[in-house]
């Protein structure tokens, strides 16, 4: 019996030595990204981030890890302090610090994108892939992260509208020279019930409809010519534009590219603008969404602007805040643009070519207006305006004009009942 006992516990001490033996060697399992926390990082800090094979600046992805091996990367566009845009302008009245202006999101007519990830890897070191899709977009994605460093791939991105992508060239629809309704390649409309009062000689009133008026302004040699070998100093707006622009190409993934001139090279060579400024989505028939950097829009206006030394500042700084509270909602959500026939004014003398209009319409610009209007019933500003304009030979009889339709413009817009400006283009 002594030497059975003993046989007993000679195995026990045995098998608890090779279960001991067997949970010491055996490791726990590891949680891939346990030891990552949540991290914002940006093209400044870790971000390296490619659309397509195209790498993307000004963006933010956001990595929120759960408790399991997935997480969340959040794609955002890098929102900008209006402040630091400005170069830290000095003046009595400063634009309000942290104000931040949105930028375009990462996939196009997304401002901001959830996307769930599966990771793969160790505690601290992943990677994921997958394919997802948005309302307007279908990707693919796949990436690393570590604590310092994001990389995330997003490729063969399309849009599921790609009805109007496309290379669109931008066209001239010649008038007769004598016609003002012309307007190309620049279309303009403005339907209101009020006129424009403005004087050809003093004492001598005249009722002048927007329309006209735009005409003749789009075709006035008032803008100087960014050709400096040119003989002529000042060409029109109608001129203008296409010695500029060149085309626009609306991708099949959502980015938007123009060829435009590089008026810094003397060669005045056609390039094409970098990647990302600009993308847009199909949000309907005939209905476009653009989505911009705003960063580099409006920035030299304000600027210019915020330094002037005018005694109606602070009437300044309240238009550019509600200018930025028009403006900042449609630069997030989208500029809505149409997409139609080009409609030639009632009073054109000549049928002109087929052409594709994209107009900015009345649901932008009429609100718009009527910001700027209030500050166009203040006669320093009209002074100013006036006295500017008296100084440029190129403006000639307008600057006699000017009061009469600065005057009487806020009367227009309250009557506006249709608004559009926009460019043509051929479809190539």
């Amino acid at each position: 019996m002594k030497k059975f006992f003993n046989h007993v516990l000679f195995s026990a001490i045995i098998m608890g030595c090779m279960t001991m033996t067997s949970c010491g060697g055996e490791d726990d399992p590891v949680i891939p990204g346990s030891n990552l926390e949540e991290k914002t990082y940006s093209s400044t800090e870790g971000l390296k981030l490619t659309f397509n094979g195209e790498t993307m600046i000004g963006k933010t992805v956001t990595f929120t890890p759960k408790s399991d091996n997935t997480a969340t990367i959040t794609l955002e566009g890098e929102k900008m302090d209006l402040n630091s845009l400005i170069g830290g302008t000095k003046s009595e009245q400063e634009i309000p610090s942290g104000l931040l202006i949105p930028t375009a999101g990462v996939i196009p007519g997304s401002p901001k994108l959830d996307i769930p990830i599966t990771l793969i890897g160790d505690a601290q070191d992943c990677t994921f892939e997958g394919t997802s899709e948005t309302e307007y977009c279908n990707f693919k994605y796949s990436g690393s992260i570590n604590a310092d460093n994001l990389k995330l791939n997003l490729t063969d991105v399309e849009l599921k509208d790609q009805s109007n992508a496309s290379k669109w060239n931008l066209t001239i629809l010649k008038s007769d020279g004598f016609d003002y309704s012309g307007t190309s390649p620049i279309t303009t409309l403005w339907k209101s019930s009020n006129k424009l009062e403005i004087e050809y000689f003093p004492g001598v009133p005249r009722e002048m409809s927007m329309e006209t008026i735009l005409s003749l302004v789009m075709s006035m040699p008032i803008v100087p010519n960014p050709l400096e070998t040119a003989e002529t100093k000042n060409i029109s707006l109608t001129d203008l534009m296409p010695l500029l622009l060149k085309s626009v190409t609306l991708e099949k993934s959502g980015l938007v590219k123009a060829e435009y001139t590089d008026l810094e090279n003397e060669a005045y060579p056609t390039v094409v603008s970098p990647s990302g400024i600009a993308q847009y989505v199909m949000a309907g028939e005939g209905k476009l969404l653009l989505f911009l950097n705003p960063q580099m829009i409006a920035a030299n206006v304000i600027e210019q602007a915020m330094k002037t030394k005018s005694t109606r500042a602070a009437d300044l700084t309240l238009l550019i805040d509600n200018l930025m509270t028009q403006l900042l909602p449609m630069i997030q959500n989208g500029i809505p643009v149409t997409i139609k026939d080009y409609e030639a004014p009632e009073n054109m003398a000549y049928t002109p070519e087929p052409a594709t209009s994209f107009v900015l319409g009345t649901e932008v610009l009429l609100p718009l207006l009527k910001t700027l209007a209030p500050i166009l019933t203040d006669e320093e500003i009209i002074n100013q305006i006036v006295e500017a304009a008296s100084k440029d030979p190129s403006m000639g009889s307008m600057a006699g004009m000017l009061p009469g339709i600065l005057k009487s413009l806020p009367k227009v817009i309250d009557a506006t009942t249709r608004v559009e400006i926009g460019l043509n283009f051929v479809k190539e």
